[in-house]
C-alpha cells in the first residue's frame, strides 16, 4: 500500500507500504542493540553497522519520491563513507565532515517525511503514526549531530564532555535530554551557539509532540475501520 497525496509543492510525496515502520524499528534497533556491542567490545563497527542500517531503512522510506529519492541516497552515501573512512578510529559519527554529513541526512529525512505527514488530510493509520514518531526521533538525532559538529569546531562549547574521552553516544544522550527537557545537567551548553540551539530544540520538540503528533493519534482514534 503506497501513501500518495498533493502538498501543494508541484510533486507528489509517496511512502512505500511500511516504510515509516521500517525506519523506526531501524532507529529503536540503533539505540537499543548498539549499548549492548559496546559491551561485547564491538565498539569500532557497531555503531557504523547500525547507522548504515538506518540509512538503508531511511532510503527505503524514500525509495519513491523521485528527486528527493537521489538527494537521499547521495547523502547517505556521503555520511557512510565518511563514517567508515574519514571518522576517528572508534568515532564512527564524530568530526566535522561525519557530522556534517549526518545532520544533513536526516535533517533531509526528517524534512521529507514531516512534509508527507503534513499532507494528509483524511486516514491515518499505524504506519503513518510510525513516521510521526521516527521523525521525532530524527529531530534528536539531528542535533545530536549538530552538538557534535559545535564540539568538534569549538570543545570548549560543552561542561560534562572530554575531548579525550568523548563519545557520538554522549551527544544522543545531551540530545534526547534536551528534546524531552529532562534537564538532568551532567551536560551542559556553555557557548551562545550551543545554548541557544539547545533551546531551540527543547522548543521544537514541545511544539511537535503537543500539535504534531497528538493531532494524527486524535485523527487515528477518530476514524473507522478502513474500507
Amino acid at each position: 500500500m503506497t501513501h500518495k497525496k498533493s502538498t501543494g509543492l508541484g510533486r507528489a510525496l509517496k511512502v512505500p507500504a511500511h516504510g515509516y515502520t521500517a525506519l523506526l524499528l531501524s532507529i529503536l534497533t540503533l539505540w537499543l542493540l548498539g549499548p549492548f556491542l559496546r559491551l561485547l567490545d564491538f565498539e569500532e563497527i557497531s555503531e557504523a553497522v547500525l547507522f548504515t542500517v538506518t540509512v538503508l531503512a531511511a532510503g527505503y522510506a524514500m525509495s519513491k519520491q523521485g528527486k528527493s529519492f537521489l538527494l537521499i541516497i547521495g547523502l547517505g552515501m556521503l555520511f557512510i563513507f565518511s563514517m567508515w573512512f574519514v571518522a576517528p578510529r572508534g568515532q564512527h559519527d564524530l568530526g566535522i565532515l561525519p557530522s556534517a554529513t549526518g545532520l544533513l541526512f536526516y535533517g533531509v529525512v526528517a524534512y521529507e517525511l514531516l512534509v508527507d505527514i503534513l499532507s494528509k488530510e483524511s486516514r491515518v493509520n499505524m504506519d503513518l503514526i510510525n513516521g510521526a514518531i521516527s521523525v521525532y526521533l530524527l529531530i534528536g538525532i539531528c542535533f545530536a549531530h549538530f552538538y557534535a559538529l559545535v564540539f568538534a569546531l569549538d570543545p570548549s562549547a560543552f561542561r560534562g564532555i572530554e575531548a579525550g574521552t568523548v563519545t557520538a553516544s554522549q551527544f544522543t544522550y545531551f540530545s534526547f535530554v534536551t528534546l524531552t527537557t529532562l534537564g538532568y545537567g551532567d551536560i551542559t551548553p556553555l557557548t551562545p551557539v550551543s545554548g541557544n540551539f539547545a533551546i531551540l530544540e527543547a522548543t521544537v520538540g514541545q511544539l511537535y509532540l503537543t500539535v504534531l503528533v497528538a493531532r494524527l493519534v486524535g485523527l487515528h482514534s477518530s476514524q473507522g475501520p478502513e474500507k
